[in-house]
């Protein structure tokens, strides 16, 4: 659901939460270091700790020598990030980082600490802030553990086939890769079709380094249920705009049903999909128009338009956050007002002068007192004018606006197979009792009643046990699914394809 919430600047920003990468003694420079170096450290950003592993890259052909490099931010789910104007000295290092989509660059500079010259100190500057940064070396060890563990995500070798495939969209052309996972012997194995969230996701989901979608393939695959997993279109090795609507998303899908129904081993009768977030809008929509879907199984899959959605959004994460009523009040009364713009295609500038009131409530930046935000804008620091661009641009997209009015229930009540829905109780992007509720009364009335729904305590909107649902506990969880609902998934999933009773 990375899409849906307009809720803070830090997406203009650059990091948001975590804690520092490296502890423990450090290996000396020498002059035979390897072509390779790692740095470990972390910035703190508005009072929080945010992790990220360096990799530079030398080359002694050059005098002096040359460097190449990335960052891994793990909060944010970045990995293999490309870093510019790297120089690394025994007195200082220094390098550039730019987030994709945004202008602003984040320039880091350190100089080693007086009582520990292993440890260099120093900022990063972006839109105009600073933020204290620490950094050291790390060695190759330790750069392969860096980030929270993530006990569930499954390591090779596998007990099963796994395929790499590819399956195109007759609509666009655009190619779509993943990984079909097949279960040992001889086969036809039931298959399920894995459907990622909002937003650009890789075929794993991944997110702030879990990986839910590779964790749940695992455990169907090694229950004897094939499984699909694949990028989003403009995502990993799969081509195409994800600046689409949800129509175009929904034949991805069908195209990758059709792939499915020529590979050995897979039995075309029995083919189940199961959304996640979003994925739990298109799985219905497929479901609706393919006869070879067999079930479907919804995670935190919303049942209300996406304004509706994005509203009690804001003021859930906002009350959760302990911002006071009148406050919240406020901010979805912006948003709501934003939205009635948008549905009215008003023109950029009244939209825009919107965007601006609602970043700015939401940001907490504080205008002179004489200035009114419904008709002139205020000085604004860079980082929440890049959030006003970029929010603006958003809502502006095809995607955006088809799913501001888009009613699931609309396609629900076509759905003839049979349905499992589940969502935590913690869930601060999709509300469990409200979402499950109009499932399940969406169906019913429309005669389906072979739908299960479960509201399970204690998880948030990633299915993590967690204590409040905020965002910012992702990161910290170390549980990428909880257990219980992958043995609701598995046991579900293999009654319908007839593997136990």
């Amino acid at each position: 659901m990375t899409r849906w919430l307009i809720h803070c600047v830090a997406a203009a920003m650059l990091v948001a939460a975590a804690a520092v990468a490296d502890q423990g003694s450090q290996p000396a420079r020498t002059s035979r270091e390897p072509a390779v170096e790692y740095w470990g450290g972390a910035l703190i950003m508005n009072g929080i700790k945010v992790d990220f592993l360096a990799r530079f890259e030398r080359d002694d052909s050059t005098k002096p020598p040359s460097y190449s490099g990335t960052i891994d931010i793990p909060i944010q789910g970045l990995a293999g990030g490309k870093l510019s104007k790297i120089s690394v000295s025994d007195s200082e290092i220094r390098f550039s980082f730019t987030s994709p989509g945004s202008p602003g660059e984040a320039v880091f500079v350190a100089k080693p600490m007086p009582d520990d010259p292993a440890v260099y100190a120093g900022e990063v500057t972006q839109f105009g802030e600073s933020f204290p940064l620490r950094i050291r070396r790390a060695t190759e060890e330790e750069a392969a553990g860096f980030g929270p563990p993530r006990p569930q995500t499954p390591r090779p070798p596998f007990p099963y086939e796994e395929r790499q495939v590819e399956y195109v969209n007759p609509a666009d052309g655009a190619r779509l890769a993943g990984t079909l996972t097949v279960p040992p012997g001889d086969g036809p194995f039931p298959v399920v079709m894995l459907i990622t969230g909002s937003g650009p996701q890789d075929r794993d989901e991944t997110i702030m380094g879990h990986k839910p979608f590779a964790v749940l393939a695992h455990h169907l695959t090694s229950a004897g249920v094939a499984v699909l997993r694949s990028d989003d279109r403009g995502t990993g090795k799969s081509t195409g705009s994800m600046e689409v609507s949800s129509d175009v998303l929904a034949a991805d899908v069908l195209a990758g049903i059709e792939m499915l129904k020529t590979q050995d081993k897979i039995d075309e009768e029995r083919i189940g999909l199961i959304g996640h977030s979003e994925g739990g809008i298109i799985a219905p929509m497929v479901a609706a128009e393919s006869p070879d879907v067999d079930f479907i199984v919804l995670l935190a899959a919303p049942a209300f338009p996406g304004r509706d959605i994005m509203i009690r959004q804001l003021a859930d994460i906002s009350r959760a956050s302990g911002l006071k009523e009148e406050f919240i009040a406020k901010q979805t009364e912006a948003q709501a007002a934003l939205f009635d713009l948008m549905e009215a295609n008003a023109p950029e500038d009244e939209m825009r002068a919107a965007v601006r009131k609602l970043v700015i409530l939401q940001s907490g930046f504080n205008p002179p007192a004489e200035v009114n935000l419904d008709r002139e804008p205020p000085p604004l620091p860079p980082g929440i004018q890049h959030a006003i661009d970029t929010t603006v641009e958003q809502m502006m997209s095809p995607w955006f606006r088809n799913f501001a009015v888009q009613d699931p229930r609309a396609t629900l009540a076509r759905v003839r197979q049979p349905v499992l829905a589940i969502n935590g109780e913690l869930d601060l992007q999709v509300a469990a009792k409200a979402n499950l509720e109009a499932i399940e009364k969406t169906l019913k009335d429309a005669g389906n009643h072979d739908v299960i729904t479960l509201s399970m305590p204690g998880l948030n909107h990633l299915l993590q046990p967690a204590r409040t649902g905020l965002m910012d506990e992702y990161y910290r969880i170390e549980i990428t699914l909880d257990p219980r609902v992958i043995a609701e998934i598995t046991r579900y999933v293999r009654q319908r394809a007839g593997l136990e009773p």
